[in-house]
């Protein structure tokens, strides 16, 4: 048997299989799986694989080949100059956009996308559309500028509402598209207005909506305080819940409102939560870089001081959000036991989702954890969760080097200023999976919601207990 793949014509590029480059004299055993990547050269755009390859892999790229126990030709096509009626057009200038066009070649229609530094943070959010293709064409996308930035599987959608995932995970990106425009993002995207409409469709005897704090960019950070009007406030206990203090996170966001949704369900379990708890949910903490499209790690700040989003939960911060909500928090502290505080985010990195407490949390979480994916496994909507659990034991936890060591990130605050014990208690940080669940299967906004949902019926099933 044997494995022979083919450009055509020979002189269009590059065959990349795993990280060598092609040699026909390399033999492959039955059962052997290849990545084959290609490397194209202008004028050349490619337009699909042929031969023995299935006609749902036609267009990936890389294509992912199980090696048989027959002979296999596999053709790469390209076509050179390829006649376009109308040129590309870039746009990054939209809410949460995030892009700067560094090169087009008009022929192989490939793309250098530099994601713009906000606040002189290095970032790695980009999102931008592309107006003019000809639907069924490949465009060749190159992330510049971070290495980390296209280390990634992205996401695209032709209406803004349903994503779908390329099918390469590191850039270079060459995808086919078949549609005249494409919306493009580094993960699923949730923005800023979509948070403030969330807020307004849910409001309701059991959904306060309150103006947390308004933004260095004079934008408002809402948050919903949901519980149950007919059952006195005195007796009942905090969950506080946020998401995105790093911007770019998006998912984290979306888990938010999977939760916020379910609990305003008519549900008996979450009705059961909102008599007894009181909970607090921020979609969005930094308001104005998920605006600018920027990270939220390491910017410079108005005082020119390189600081974290997330790790102002000290003394002092440099943020009216974080202020406000260890404000609201120690208020509450007054009058009410906080049972829970968790802060969500979506690490940048792919790999299994994880949860990351306090030392003196360890116990409950490991414990909760179990919780939580018992109730997953038992959803409908066939979600999973592959995870480990990092707990960490030092004051100044994930500092960066560059900053003040004294910071402190928004567990740390809570474990230390508001639980006096961790017992009936829970204090984490939850990593959402990125691309996939650990399984293979690709993260999606229905699979997010679905953790949300879990996550509720985890804290009620768990706390009430």
């Amino acid at each position: 048997m044997s494995l022979q793949i083919i450009m055509e014509p020979e002189s269009a590029g590059q065959l990349v299989l795993g990280n060598e480059y092609y040699h026909p004299g390399i033999a492959y055993k039955p059962g052997d799986s290849v990545l084959i990547k290609i490397v194209p050269e202008s004028p050349y755009q490619f337009t699909g694989w042929t031969g023995d390859v299935s006609d749902d892999h036609m267009a990936d790229v890389p294509l992912k080949l199980a090696i048989t126990e027959e002979n296999q030709v596999i053709t790469a096509n390209f076509k050179k100059n390829p006649e376009h009626s109308k040129e590309l057009v870039f746009d990054s200038a939209f809410e949460n956009g995030n892009g700067i066009l560094r090169y087009y070649d008009r022929d192989s229609r490939r793309l250098v996308v530099e994601p713009q530094q906000i606040n002189l943070a290095n970032n790695i959010w980009w999102h931008f559309k592309i107006h003019n293709i000809t639907p069924g064409e490949f465009l060749h996308l190159d992330i510049d500028n971070w290495e980390i930035a296209g280390d990634c599987q992205p996401v695209f959608s032709y209406d803004g509402k349903n994503w779908q995932r390329m099918t390469g995970v590191k850039s270079p990106y060459i995808q086919r598209f078949e549609a005249a425009s494409v919306e493009i993002a580094r993960n699923i995207p949730y923005t800023f207005s979509h948070s403030l409409a969330l807020v307004d469709e849910l409001v309701s005897p059991y959904v306060q909506p309150q103006i947390l704090a308004i933004s260095e960019g004079g934008r408002q950070v809402k948050t919903m305080r949901i519980t149950d009007p007919q059952v006195a406030d005195d007796q009942k206990r905090i969950i506080w819940v946020m998401a995105r203090l790093h911007a770019f996170e998006s998912h984290s966001s979306i888990l938010a409102e999977g939760l916020a949704r379910w609990l305003t369900t008519d549900n008996d379990e979450a009705r059961a939560i909102l008599k007894r708890f009181i909970v607090y949910i921020t979609p969005i903490m930094d308001v104005d870089n998920v605006v600018l499209g920027g990270s939220g790690k390491e910017q410079l700040t108005w005082d020119r001081q390189r600081v974290d989003f997330n790790r102002q939960w000290g003394d002092t911060s440099h943020w009216a959000a974080v202020r406000a909500a260890k404000q609201l928090l120690e208020e509450l502290q007054k009058t009410h036991d906080i049972a829970a505080f968790i802060d969500l985010h979506d690490p940048w990195f792919s790999g299994d989702g994880h949860w990351d407490p306090p030392a003196k949390f360890e116990t409950q979480i490991r414990e909760f954890s179990q919780t939580f994916i018992k109730i997953l496994e038992q959803s409908v909507t066939n979600a999973r969760w592959k995870f480990e659990i990092i707990v960490w034991k030092g004051k100044g936890q994930g500092i960066e080097p560059t900053l003040d060591p004294t910071l402190q990130t928004s567990t740390s605050y809570a474990s230390s200023r508001l639980f006096p014990e961790a017992e009936g208690h829970l204090c984490f940080v939850m990593e959402i999976p990125h691309w996939t669940d650990g399984y293979g299967n690709p993260i999606t906004i229905r699979g997010l919601s679905a953790y949300g949902e879990a996550l509720g019926r985890a804290l009620g099933d768990y706390l009430n207990g």
